[in-house]
């Protein structure tokens, strides 16, 4: 186990996320883009769901490491643990910022030999519970990932291939239209009630 923390520790220095990327150690895989992207069990919340977010990669070969960053929102989640894939680790590296709302997740697989390409590979499930009512988004700020080929990097030192990698863009979770409506409705209400004036009634004098 000390021996895989040292490794996981190289190998983060390695995830770091840098820009512009260093295009001599990019590559793509196969023919079609690798790509990550963030899916949802849900397809709307309500306040005290419990929500899972897929983290999936497609068309990357060689998935030997990769270390993405999410964002969400603290006051409308709480973020309740991550599950990773059996064929890869976090060897205990994920890493909540609470105050900013972020989970940084680096990942590496178990079977360094083991380079099977993957059409599809949903490498790991965020679990979050929402603390209150409203639509939601998770995105994936910052990725890297890489192979298990290692290249020259200059001065002596070798580095890990990178893949050439497009993010999907964010996910985002309506709240239900029956909710909203409610909510327009109890406030509407609340705004007629409140703007009731008590009328007098208006009494003639007799001349």
């Amino acid at each position: 186990m000390k021996k895989m923390r040292l490794i996981m520790s190289a190998l983060i220095l390695c995830l770091v996320f840098t820009a512009p990327l260093q295009a001599f150690g990019l590559e793509q895989s196969g023919g079609s883009a690798a790509s990550i992207s963030l899916e949802s069990d849900k397809s709307q919340v309500t306040a005290g769901d419990i929500v899972t977010v897929k983290v999936v990669v497609r068309n990357a070969d060689d998935l030997y490491g990769l270390q993405f960053r999410m964002k969400y929102d603290t006051d409308k989640l709480f973020y309740s643990g991550v599950t990773i894939h059996n064929e890869y680790s976090d060897y205990s590296g994920t890493k909540v910022g609470i105050p900013w709302g972020t989970v940084v997740v680096p990942l590496l697989r178990k079977d360094a030999s083991d380079k099977a390409p993957h059409s599809e590979l949903k490498i790991a499930e965020l679990q979050f519970t929402t603390r209150s009512a409203g639509s939601i988004r998770f995105e994936i700020e910052q990725h890297k990932a890489v192979t298990s080929e290692k290249i020259a990097a200059g001065n002596g030192y070798e580095d890990l291939r990178e893949i050439a990698m497009t993010n999907s863009g964010p996910c985002r979770l309506p709240y239900p239209l029956h909710h909203r409506f409610r909510a327009l409705r109890q406030m509407f209400r609340r705004g007629c009630r409140s703007s009731k004036i008590k009328s007098t009634p208006i009494t003639r004098s007799r001349h």
